[in-house]
């Protein structure tokens, strides 16, 4: 597998406003079963963080595969039933197709851009 194949998962430092916390994640690359691990643990752990509303930046996002769009759900409804949200933010059009037929839109809140997303969850335009 080349590097390019490779998934990247970046997390941005919280960011704050007078709403509280909002952690920013993206994704890059290409996303299989193999990356699920991760994503669920890094989602989890910001929910219990306390950090109630993330942003996950699937711009960069070349490819995913069910799995990971099946993890996505589950995580929305974890961070919802802490009584946060999560948006993902601005998909490829194939990547926004799978997430539509899997149903993502009734677990997380569905963005067309990362700037979207940070209006949804309360952040400044100036941090963005």
């Amino acid at each position: 597998m080349s590097k390019a194949d490779e998934s990247e998962l970046l997390v941005s430092a919280l960011e704050y406003d007078a709403s509280g916390p909002c952690a920013v994640v993206s994704l890059a690359g290409r996303a299989g079963i193999g990356d699920c691990a991760w994503i669920r643990l890094l989602l989890e752990r910001q929910a219990e963080q306390g950090s109630g509303r993330v942003v996950v930046d699937l711009s960069r996002l070349s490819f995913m595969d069910w799995w990971v769009a099946l993890i996505l759900i589950w995580a929305g409804r974890v961070v919802s039933r802490r009584g946060g949200v999560l948006m993902l933010a601005a998909p490829q059009p194939a990547i926004a197709q799978l997430l539509n037929a899997a149903g993502a839109s009734k677990a997380v809140v569905m963005c067309a851009s990362v700037q979207q997303a940070r209006r949804r969850a309360g952040v400044p335009a100036a941090s963005a």
